[in-house]
């Protein structure tokens, strides 16, 4: 999960309430796993933006 992911998914989410949907439901792509944050990128980070983040 990364800034873009994020970004995607508060998308979705706002999409889904004005929408007045009583359900989101998203799925991964075949031969995908995620196991969460994106892990190359908060070492490039600094303090303040990995505690935003």
């Amino acid at each position: 999960m990364n800034w873009e992911f994020f970004s995607e998914l508060n998308k979705a989410l706002d999409r889904t309430m004005a929408d007045e949907a009583a359900a989101l439901i998203f799925t991964g792509r075949p031969g995908v796993f995620s196991a969460g944050l994106d892990l190359k990128l908060l070492p490039t980070q600094d303090l303040r933006e990995q505690l935003k983040f």
